[in-house]
This record gives structure tokens, C-alpha cells and sequence, in this order.
């Protein structure tokens, strides 16, 4: 599925006016679920292996790139990419015994597929925290 394309402009009254857009790319969600006993709840106490005691919930977004975008620009001034594309896999586990004595509740593991890159100058940065100060009023 194609995850949302964000658009957070800089002056909503001004057609031309630069705008940051968050390309959310490309989101796949998968779950491998266990069956849970429900006849016999208490055997999860005893589960040495953590294997036998999770399910597993896995998203990975691929592609998420930011771009600060001026519409009135002309050629390659027009789009300044500041986060280039990157890839991401956030992993939750989830306990089939939540108050199990040796394994945690929930178990969270962020994996980036390769390294992130800013690229930006001094004027796209000013316009930055231009957008950041309208946001945070």
C-alpha cells in the first residue's frame, strides 16, 4: 500500500508560497500471530524459548524521503531534497503472558535499511524553522 504524501506549506493563504512535503513511501505491514491456550493460560510461565511466546507485528516503510518544495522556482531550484530515500522495518512483539517473570510485555526493534542523508543549505534551513516555528504556535 502506498503510504500518505504530507504537504506542510509555509503560508496556507499563498499559492506559491515553499512547502515541505513528507513522502511516506511505501508501507507493508505483516503479522505472525501464535494461538494463545486459553484453556490453559498459565503453561506460558513455564516457555523457556521467547520463540514460542510472541506475536509479531512488522512494518516496514520504504521510500520515505522530505523535500522542501518553491513553486515559483525556476529549474533546479525548485526542489531541495533534505532527507533522501531511505527504508525502515519497526518490529513490535507482544507477550502472550504479559507479567511473565523472565521476558518483557512488548519488544521494539527499529531497523534502518541503509543510513540516512541530509542534504540542505542555509536558505532551505531558514526555511525550515520558519515552517517549524508556524507548526509548533
Amino acid at each position: 500500500m502506498y503510504a500518505p504524501v504530507v504537504k506542510i506549506p509555509e503560508n496556507i493563504f499563498k499559492e506559491d508560497s515553499p512547502y515541505l512535503e513528507l513522502n511516506t513511501g511505501t508501507l507493508k505491514v505483516k503479522s505472525d500471530l501464535l494461538e494463545f491456550d486459553r484453556a490453559n493460560p498459565n503453561k506460558y510461565e513455564t516457555i523457556e524459548n521467547d520463540l514460542e511466546l510472541y506475536d509479531k507485528y512488522t512494518i516496514n516503510l520504504e521510500k520515505l524521503r522530505l523535500n522542501l518544495i518553491f513553486p515559483g522556482a525556476e529549474g533546479n531550484k525548485k526542489e531541495i531534497k533534505i532527507i533522501n530515500d531511505f527504508t525502515f522495518c519497526i518490529t513490535v512483539e507482544n507477550c502472550l503472558a504479559p507479567l511473565h517473570k523472565k521476558f518483557p510485555t512488548l519488544r521494539l526493534d527499529i531497523d534502518f535499511k541503509e543510513r540516512i542523508e541530509f542534504e540542505f543549505d542555509f536558505h532551505c534551513l531558514k526555511t525550515i524553522f520558519r515552517l517549524k516555528d508556524l507548526l509548533l504556535i
